[in-house]
């Protein structure tokens, strides 16, 4: 591994009394803050994850929400608890002692007084930027605030500085300031990943701190040593004997599981095990922060690669008995069979050879859906959660003691969907902005679903899995009429989107006599539709679909701002790239769900929003998997819904000004935002899609007065699907301005000598649109500012 071979040269360059500074680590002040990390086996035992010896995470936040968990407990079920059940974990206290240390051994007794002076060493959190774990670490701040130990956060670029060292030693034991300010204690919460390190400064900087007399937790020893191949070494009896004795080593090796290096011959047992059965291993890289494992396919081809795996650790996968549990992100509560890593929290320090501290300082869990292979908070794959102590009983015994609420108590609101029935067919809807990531998540489902055929069902179930992505299947269309696929074309877009229906509709029917007349019920059909659906009306018109056939319903939404999609848009070449007006268009209008109240968006999983900034598709499916761990809920037919509407004058008169505005605003972006070399065309372009709008609002006040019993659903669908082939159109225009000039000359030519009847209907027509485009124009100076608010 190239990057902990430079971290090893900066070892040997401190501490080698041959070639480097000479540095003696054992008569230096050391501090570890450590977790240990275990999993329940299903033969009972808690085998060992993996030590944590730097970054420690959750060490000040746990102990909050320990308490919030306790009184919940208290308030919720149990009355009054142990004070041991949620207690706060101390991490100041190692903190403390390491600082007091050093300023025992470094700060004149005349100098300790002069406590608050910037002169006075301070704790250092040595963090990275934008570190999502800052909050965690204030706490810790804060409770050495309360015990006057003064600390600050610096960063990787801070200004580092050895002073008073040894000259001969390169500055070997020399004070360490940073940012100006002397450092007794460096606290480590960064330098744990290779991104940490961008370039050769970044090395030399790691190297400065580690000559200096400032405690390190840890040191670059202590990192090393609790990375992952020194674990796959310790794990070995023979290894352990070398520090413990028979008795220890022998209790130790109780709590490890199987790890083989996989590039050696001993493991190729191990091996072969794996490439049988690679779901009950996983191979592990030297890396720390959660979301870098390999399982599953991916280390089938890294072990049939063979490329450098002497860095990785293959290690037997510790599986365990599920529970049922309820994961709160936020508001969201989601009901999942979940297991649960221990993390016991440990500190270790030591003077010289002298033991000052070694203590236990609290406990955790890190719960996670039992189906997913990481278990990473910051990584999105699981929630913090608090042990709960209990002598070892039965569910009986726990409640007749008062651990559990008895079932006569409980009023949980129902979890299954037997209420509402089981479909045999799932329609599932990928919504959001142009090149938010919809295609990429919808080829990794169709990836998965390949090689799964049970996925989001019961284990035994045969799922079919269809894909219809509105883009390919304009692509089609074009194809078979030998249409232009660089030219957009409306009628060939709206065939496209009939052809969906058609196509749905086609598979929806025969699946279901297929499934009458053979009885299978345990196979069953996910339609996967791909499409940017930026309007609720354009969504609401699929999940009418699945009300009327019986099917289950669910949309994902992708979150990316404008920005990110902007940029990821830049990188498309050819036809994949869309204007950027579009992008921003839908951006402005696109109304996400409103996940409160009853409106249908807002059922149970009906909408599922998924982080598509900086979260990859297969952990945005691991989410999936995470909210539809019930297969019963997964295939729960869509749940029935009331529709509201306005009166029909004012629906008539606000959808019409609406629709008006919404085509404006399209036009406008897309004359603001049109490239440079289409000045000389801008002029022809304002024209004709002036005349298009103008066309599509007349359809509109003729539909309004032919069908006078519309409902407003009917009608805002008819506006949304109108607005986003108008989009279209003017993106196909700005990709092709020869086509639109040559359309625009071929309609000159046909329009001499037009029939005088339809003259005189145009012209009755015109006038009427132009006396109501008066009438909208004038409206505008009016309503402009309320409708903006």
């Amino acid at each position: 591994d190239p990057w902990l071979d430079a971290l090893a040269k900066i070892v040997e360059e401190v501490y080698s009394p041959n070639d480097g500074a000479g540095k003696d680590h054992r008569a230096e002040t050391r501090l570890f803050l450590m977790r240990q990390d275990y999993l329940p086996h299903l033969d009972g035992r808690y085998l060992q994850v993996e030590i944590n010896t730097i970054g420690v995470a959750f060490a000040g936040m746990t102990g909050q929400l320990s308490k919030l968990h306790r009184e919940g407990l208290r308030s919720c079920l149990m009355g009054d608890l142990d004070e041991r059940q949620g207690a706060p974990l101390t991490p100041n206290a190692p903190l403390v002692a390491a600082h007091r240390d050093y300023c025992l051994q470094f700060v004149p007794q005349e100098l300790r007084k002069n406590h608050g002076s910037r002169n006075e060493p301070q704790v250092c959190f040595y963090c990275f930027d934008a570190d999502h774990l800052e909050l965690d670490q204030r706490h810790i701040q804060s409770s050495l605030d309360e015990l006057d130990v003064p600390s600050f956060f610096a960063f990787l670029d801070s200004k580092l500085e050895l002073k008073r060292g040894d000259g001969e030693g390169a500055g070997a034991g020399g004070a360490l300031f940073i940012d100006g300010i002397e450092a007794s204690v460096v606290y480590f919460h960064s330098t744990f990943s290779p991104s940490h390190f961008p370039n050769e400064e970044s090395y030399e900087r790691r190297s400065t701190i580690e000559l200096s007399r400032a405690v390190k937790v840890p040191s670059l020893l202590g990192f090393l040593a609790g990375t992952k191949k020194v674990q796959e070494l310790l794990s070995n009896p023979e290894t352990l004997r070398n520090f413990l004795t028979e008795e220890e080593a022998h209790a130790c090796s109780k709590v490890f599981a199987q790890q083989w290096d996989p590039s050696r011959a001993e493991a190729a047992e191990a091996v072969a095990a794996a490439l049988r059965a690679p779901t009950e291993w996983v191979l592990k890289p030297q890396r720390e922060g959660g979301g870098n494992n390999f399982y599953g396919q991916e280390l089938v081809e890294k072990l049939i690669a063979g490329e450098g795996l002497a860095q990785y650790v293959l290690m037997s996968k510790i599986s365990a008995d599920p529970m049922s549990s309820w994961l709160f992100r936020g508001a969201t509560a989601t009901r999942a069979q979940t297991s649960s890593e221990l993390g016991i929290f440990t500190s270790h320090l030591m003077r010289g050879d002298e033991e000052v501290l070694s203590s236990v300082g609290g406990a955790m869990f890190r719960t996670k859906a039992a189906d997913l292979d990481e278990g990473g908070v910051c990584a999105g794959f699981g929630v913090i959660d608090t042990p709960f102590v209990v002598p070892k009983m039965s569910e009986e015994e726990c409640r007749a003691a008062g651990y559990l609420p008895n079932v006569a108590e409980t009023k949980e609101a129902p979890t299954s969907t037997a209420e509402v029935g089981q479909a045999s067919v799932c329609l599932l809807l990928l919504c959001g902005l142009p090149a938010c990531g919809k295609s990429s998540l919808a080829r990794a489902l169709m990836d998965i679903a390949a090689s799964d055929s049970s996925l989001f069902g019961a284990p035994d179930s045969t799922i079919e899995w269809v894909h219809l992505c509105y883009d390919e299947v304009e692509l089609n269309c074009r194809s078979a009429s030998g249409a232009s696929a660089d030219v957009f074309d409306a009628g060939m877009w709206q065939e496209a989107r009939g052809r969906v229906v058609k196509t749905a509709t086609e598979k929806v029917m025969t699946y279901k006599e297929h499934q009458a007349k053979r009885d299978q019920s345990s196979k069953q059909l996910v339609l996967l539709l791909d499409d940017n659906m930026y309007y609720r009306s354009m969504r609401k018109s699929w999940f009418h679909f699945a009300l009327e056939h019986g099917c289950a319903f669910h949309q994902v939404l992708l979150t990316a701002s404008a920005e990110v999609c902007l940029l990821r848009n830049a990188s498309r070449i050819g036809t994949a790239r869309v204007p950027d007006f579009s992008i921003r268009h839908m951006a402005e209008v696109f109304e996400w769900p409103s996940l409160e109240g009853t409106n249908w968006e807002a059922k149970p999983l009906v909408s599922v929003v998924l982080n598509a900034e900086d979260t990859s598709a297969e952990a945005q499916i691991q989410q999936l998997k995470t909210n539809f761990a019930r297969p019963e809920d997964f295939w729960a037919k869509a749940p029935k819904t009331e529709e509201d509407s306005l009166p029909p004058s004012a629906f008539e008169q606000s959808v019409a000004h609406g629709f008006d505005l919404a085509l404006r605003k399209v036009v406008s972006r897309a004359l603001a935002e049109a490239p440079p070399e289409l000045a000389k065309s801008r002029s022809l372009l304002a024209k004709a899609w002036g005349a298009r709008k103008s066309e599509l609002v007349a359809q509109l006040n003729c539909k309004l007065a032919a069908e006078p019993e519309a409902t407003e659903a009917s009608i805002g669908t008819w506006c949304h699907e109108a607005e986003e082939g108008f989009l279209r159109a003017c993106v196909g225009d700005v990709a092709n301005p020869e086509r639109l000039q040559s359309l625009q000359s071929a309609k000159k030519s046909k329009t001499k000598e037009p029939n005088k009847t339809a003259t005189k209907t145009k012209e009755k027509g015109n006038e009427k649109v132009k006396a109501e485009n008066i009438g909208e124009e004038k409206r505008d100076n009016e309503n402009e500012n309320e409708k903006e608010k």
